[in-house]
């Protein structure tokens, strides 16, 4: 065997060496009190000689932690925990590769709430950290900000989230509906917004293809130098809910004309710990403006002791576009005028379950609240047992025990409507009782409620007819969450979307805007043409196979349709059709077969629905006598 040239052994071992990582310098050490008790979940930070951060970490359960410095040098640690004042170590002398140990006993001083008045702080200033009284109250929701980003950015923990949607009134916020469903994998962390700087460019509403999209901060917006210079702050006092807390108030900036949010972060007096901020939306268009529209998010502490959001909601509006057909002077001789408005209010949430390690290990699970309880009894007052109680447009319900008690947990905050059913009462026509019931989003329970019902001589009022709409409602379509903290707009063209989706119909053919955008036609007509039940003359529709006054469909190749002879203003010969009843963003659009469509642009629709059948359309869109079938037509807002 040759041996090898010392030159190239010098060359190897020096390989060998620059492929064998550098030892690091590390700090590692535990954060007590005075009693030599460990402190876990505040946050401990490495400081370097010109006072730079260089690394920070959260003190788990033991109070123990561990940082790593970028070289050798000197270094300090400084110690922050929600109420207490800041603790900073003597400076620590790291040579290369060195491992120090370093026992750090927190701070026993207080940070002091109580001197600061909110009423006495009325000017907006920007950075409050900069400021005097201002900052003592910043500076303590800022410990618990940095806590939830800290989690965030590490991606420790994994949440399981119940999520909800659900439609309120516009005047008080009374809950109309709900759907509920459970995210068993929400992944790093349960709340989280755009970047900071992107939300400052663009705005907190913001519109795209896909829909209006609403946004709220999270910890690391907050926390941001983009949202400190685009936001000034002043303290306030607590009252009612926050009785016994101070806030810290922000608004946008004077002159900022993009969408933004304004509110309040309300930190406790006592322990002075971050409970939660509250936001509205600010600048908005005036159609649809309203001091309701925002988001609350509530802070609490997770297993490991660290800072996650618990719960949140955001409302965005939901927008009805009233509308009305009037006659003019120009060519088509019909103009449609068009008018927003604020008709409903769309809210999405989520509330943490269950935390878990990054591994799957469960770390805690949220106690089960109790939101709702009480007595249900028929007019004697004796107790109705087995009578099935439930929370009106939601799946929330129980049924009552022997004695006639309830109780149903896990309501979130809000207005509700409260009632029963019983089958004794139900054959004695009795009407059933309703009653409302506020649960608040801090505090305790509501109290106990009785539901008796009415005596049996109350029967039923019968149920009024529903009037015709005239408006559209884009209401339908649910909102979508991005990532927990974003909301989407309701747009759904009067259920146009779910009826595609195969909801509430049993047959009938759509045109949806991507298949508008694929045809690249002119007019309305142009696209009805393309439906193989319709043929198209002079701007007017018929049905193809279809006799009028007849229930009898000729069943026809599914070849397009066929236009007629411009000229003649008669279907082509041998196609026999009657006129279908058309409707123009829910309205009834003239008398079948005594209007024209011509006037109407394919880039002016949204989608078209055609059932051949009156008996297929949705309910609110038959029309009795005939039985020409129906066309819905969804324009685009303008």
């Amino acid at each position: 065997m040759r041996p090898i040239p010392l030159p190239r052994v010098l060359a190897l071992l020096a390989l060998l060496l620059a492929a064998r990582p550098l030892a690091a310098q590390t700090v590692q050490g535990e954060l007590v009190d005075a009693a030599h008790s460990p402190l876990p979940g505040a946050m401990v930070v490495l400081l370097d000689a010109e006072g730079k951060v260089r690394g920070r970490v959260l003190t788990d359960l033991a109070g123990r932690f561990t940082l790593r410095a970028p070289g050798a040098g000197s270094y300090r640690l400084r110690a922050e925990r929600i109420g207490f004042r800041v603790t900073e170590s003597p400076a620590l002398a790291l040579t290369a590769g060195e491992t120090r140990s370093y026992r750090m006993e927190g701070t026993a001083r207080a940070v002091t709430l109580e001197a600061v008045t909110g009423g006495a702080r009325r000017r907006c200033e920007v950075r409050p950290e900069e400021g005097t009284a201002t900052a003592a109250v910043w500076n303590e929701a800022r410990k618990a900000l940095d806590a939830a980003a800290y989690l965030q950015e590490r991606q420790s923990l994994r949440f399981r989230v119940d999520h909800y949607t659900r439609d309120l009134t516009v005047g008080d916020l009374r809950v109309l509906s709900e759907d509920r469903k459970r995210s068993t994998s929400a992944g790093p962390h349960a709340f989280r917004s755009l970047p900071a700087e992107q939300l400052a460019r663009d705005g907190y509403v913001q519109t795209t293809p896909q829909g209006t999209f609403y946004h709220a901060p999270d910890a690391q917006a907050l926390l941001s130098d983009a949202f400190l210079d685009g936001h000034c702050f002043r303290l306030v006092p607590g009252e009612g809910e926050n009785a016994g807390r101070v806030g810290i108030a922000f608004q946008p900036v004077a002159g900022r004309r993009l969408p933004d949010v304004a509110g309040v972060l309300w930190v406790d007096r006592a322990t002075r710990e971050l409970r939660h901020m509250e936001y509205r939306y600010a600048n908005l268009d005036a159609e649809i403006a309203s001091d309701k529209l925002g988001g609350r998010v509530e802070f609490g502490r997770s297993p490991g002791g660290g800072w996650i959001v618990q719960r949140w909601w955001v409302r965005v509006p939901a927008i009805t576009v009233d509308q009305s057909v009037r006659a003019t002077r120009m060519t088509s001789g019909l103009a449609v005028e068009r008018r927003a408005r604020l008709s409903g209010i769309r809210e999405q949430g989520g509330e943490v379950s269950a935390v878990h390690a990054a591994d799957g290990t469960p770390l805690g699970r949220a106690a089960v609240r109790v939101a709702l309880a009480g007595r249900v009894a028929d007019h004697t007052g004796a107790p109705l047992a087995g009578a099935h109680v439930f929370i009106s447009g939601t799946s929330h319900e129980a049924v009552a025990d022997s004695a006639g008690e309830f109780a149903i947990p896990g309501l979130q905050a809000g207005e509700y409507t409260v009632s029963f059913a019983h089958p004794r009462l139900d054959a004695l026509e009795v009407i059933p009782p309703r009653q409302r019931v506020t649960v608040a989003a801090d505090g305790p329970p509501p109290a106990p409620v009785l539901l008796a019902s009415a005596p049996p001589s109350a029967r039923r009022a019968p149920a009024p007819a529903e009037p015709l709409r005239v408006a559209r409602a884009d209401t339908t379509e649910a909102p979508v969450m991005l990532e927990g903290v974003t909301a989407r707009a309701a747009r759904g063209f009067g259920g146009f979307y779910d009826r595609v989706a195969g909801r509430g119909v049993i047959s009938g053919h759509f045109i949806t805007r991507s298949r508008i955008d694929q045809l690249r036609v002119r007019g309305v007509t142009d696209l009805l043409s393309t439906v193989p039940s319709l043929v198209v003359s002079n701007g007017k529709v018929a049905v193809r196979g279809m006799g009028a006054g007849t229930n009898d469909m000729t069943v026809l190749p599914a070849t397009p349709a066929r236009r007629a002879d411009p000229d003649s203003g008669v279907l082509p010969p041998g196609i026999p059709g009657c006129s279908p009843t058309v409707y123009l963003d829910g309205q009834r659009f003239g008398l079948e077969g005594e209007f024209t469509l011509d006037f109407l642009k394919a880039q002016e629709v949204e989608g078209i629905e055609v059932y051949a059948r009156d008996a297929l359309a949705p309910a609110q869109y038959r029309h009795r006598g005939n039985e020409c079938g129906v066309i819905l037509i969804w324009t685009r807002s303008r």
